[in-house]
């Protein structure tokens, strides 16, 4: 057996003795509960030619009434020249949102994307859902990517209960 045979054989039996996929808990998006708190604990600062951002591996934690989970995900952020980029003294990047259809993409393993949704720092904002916390400015582009792998991205990410003492 060649190696690019055996090797596609290994990958396949990997694929076929995952565990079954758990259905995610779906929140009540209807009554507007929701909450999420994205939280990105020690971002990394990466250049790229005339690109300058921020990359990190976080959690989004979602709230809804009395039950809590969490989630891994993914963090970038950055703009050409770095004008907005910046790491002070090594905050992590806080941002929360309550938006259903926020919450309802985070779930379905869709990415974020700031420039699409609108970034403040003010509560309450309807017109710029998402309000940033920490670790950036609301003038710093990112895209929120949940999951942590590939395995994510292919069978979406994987929700876990969590407590809601700090939700």
């Amino acid at each position: 057996m060649t190696r690019k045979r055996l090797l596609l054989s290994l990958i396949a039996l990997g694929l076929l003795g995952t565990a079954p996929l758990q259905a995610l808990p779906q929140p009540d998006l209807n009554n507007g509960t929701t909450h999420v708190r994205i939280e990105v604990p020690k971002p990394k600062q990466a250049n790229l030619l005339q690109l300058r951002g921020i990359l990190g591996a976080g959690w989004a934690y979602i709230r809804e009434d009395d039950d809590c989970y969490k989630m891994r995900l993914r963090l970038v952020a950055g703009d050409f020249g770095g004008k907005w980029v910046g790491i002070a003294g090594r905050k992590p990047i806080i941002m929360e949102f309550s938006d259903p259809l926020l919450v309802r993409a985070l779930l379905s393993g869709d990415d974020i994307v700031s420039d699409v949704t609108g970034v403040s720092t003010r509560s309450g904002y309807s017109q710029n859902p998402i309000r940033v916390l920490s670790g950036i400015s609301p003038e710093t582009g990112f895209i929120i990517n949940p999951g942590r792998h590939l395995g994510a991205d292919m069978f979406g990410p994987k929700l876990r209960e969590t407590r809601c003492e700090n939700l």
